[in-house]
């Protein structure tokens, strides 16, 4: 089975464009980040205080658990509810715009 680079390109350059799109909010998020830790520094604070407790859970939940459930419901929603041009759909639902979004 051979890789198509060309639709990777576009998925690749679709995945930038969105980041890029979120360019302002990455940006406050480091500015926020910033200034809570010169913030919890500044008041002798530890630094990541209980987040290393919940920092696995969090990363399971919203990285491997939760995007799965989005990927089985959005299968099964298109398997039920369409008998023609099913194809289509899922075309649209993996196409490189959606893709994209979902990874930025």
């Amino acid at each position: 089975m051979l890789i198509r680079t060309d639709r990777l390109d576009e998925y690749f350059r679709q995945t930038i464009a969105a980041i890029r799109a979120d360019a302002a909010v990455y940006a406050t998020l480091v500015i926020y980040l910033v200034v809570g830790a010169a913030y919890v520094l500044a008041n002798n604070g530890m630094l990541l205080g209980a987040l290393d407790i919940y920092a696995h859970t969090c990363l399971v939940t919203w990285g491997m658990i939760l995007p799965f459930i989005v990927l089985l419901t959005g299968i099964a929603r298109i398997t039920h509810h369409l008998d023609q041009r099913r194809f289509l759909a899922y075309r649209f639902m993996f196409g490189p715009r959606r893709v994209a979004r979902f990874l930025a």
